[in-house]
């Protein structure tokens, strides 16, 4: 099986999604930190808090992800996540994923969960 890892674009922070999902079967992420991946506001999102425009603040981009968002399993070799029916959706490249129904996610797939990106990596 290829390795795969989550990254966000901006940080370039990673997570080894294989060795989660090897030793915790179901991998959860959101902003609780029960998931075993947190975000949070140290995780920079894929805007500003301040309106580059208008100078004002912007909605706090760790409301916009639920408590429990999603999850990755990995099905014979492929890892796949999974909305848990979170307030905003998630999205893969660009594209809302059904609620509760496993989206297999290939190399290069960007997911968006409310206004955080992170970017999905395979390596030989």
């Amino acid at each position: 099986m290829k390795r795969a890892y989550l990254e966000n674009p901006r940080t370039l922070e990673h997570h080894d999604l294989t060795a989660l999902v090897e030793e915790h079967r179901e991998v959860t992420i959101g902003r609780s930190e029960k998931n075993i991946i947190q975000l949070s506001n140290g995780v920079l999102p894929h805007r500003e808090k301040r309106d580059t425009e208008t100078g004002s603040e912007t909605q706090d981009p760790l409301a916009t992800v639920s408590a429990r968002h999603a999850t990755f399993t990995c099905v014979q070799g492929l890892i796949y996540i999974k909305d848990l029916e979170s307030t905003n959706g998630t999205f893969v490249n660009g594209f809302k994923i059904p609620v509760r129904m496993g989206y297999h996610l290939s190399h290069g797939a960007r997911i968006r969960l409310g206004d955080f990106l992170l970017d999905y990596k395979e390596v030989s």
